[in-house]
């Protein structure tokens, strides 16, 4: 049994979140606006970066096939964009949709709609996340 839990512990540390452990997910909030209008939605992350910022970029949040900005944020709410150290407590949210994106979304076997897009050493890469989705009701627009 200890095998096992050590096993599933290594795993854990070295693959699954090397470079960054998300500690948090908020619940993704969809609120739609009216026919004219695009939706707005909310999302947080909570995460422990492994690597500085000058070795790991955060840029990107797919949501679906939606590509949105990211806005970094430390735990005192300050905009830290990629000026971060190692071991920092860091939260994402979603910022401005991206509308004329050439690439498609990244595919995986996850399942998962949601992707947070980094680079770490000049390398793309693609983390599947799994929110909870709540969708509220039509925005009021004046």
């Amino acid at each position: 049994m200890s095998i096992v839990f050590t096993c599933c512990l290594l795993y854990n540390y070295f693959i699954r979140y090397r470079h960054f452990k998300i500690l948090e997910t908020s619940p993704l909030q969809i609120l739609a606006g009216a026919k004219h209008a695009q939706d707005f939605l909310s999302c947080r992350i909570k995460l422990m970066a492994k690597f500085p910022g000058h070795k790991l970029v955060f840029d990107e949040l797919w949501i679906d096939d939606r590509l949105y900005k990211v806005r970094i944020t430390d735990e005192e709410n300050r905009h830290v964009e990629n000026i971060f150290r190692k071991k920092q407590i860091l939260y994402i949210d979603a910022g401005s949709e991206i509308n004329h994106h050439t690439f498609a979304p990244p595919k995986t076997k996850s399942g998962s709609k949601i992707f947070l897009g980094y680079r770490v050493d000049d390398k793309r890469k693609y983390f599947p996340i799994d929110l909870f989705v709540e969708e509220a009701g039509q925005a009021a627009v004046a």
